[in-house]
């Protein structure tokens, strides 16, 4: 996942992504995602992560 504020990245993602390489919506990776947001806004993930790096 790329996440950019940059409007021209944007773009240059977009061209190069869609609709080649990227498939439909997939439930359980929404799901999964989902999940991995939600545990990384718990106090215990910050810790954890300042850990391991």
């Amino acid at each position: 996942m790329i996440l950019s504020n940059d409007e021209e990245i944007a773009v240059k993602i977009d061209r190069a992504v869609f609709p080649g390489s990227q498939g439909g919506p997939l439930m359980h990776v929404i799901a999964g995602k989902a999940v991995c947001f939600g545990e990384a806004l718990e106090p215990s993930f910050r810790e954890y992560s300042s850990k391991s790096c």
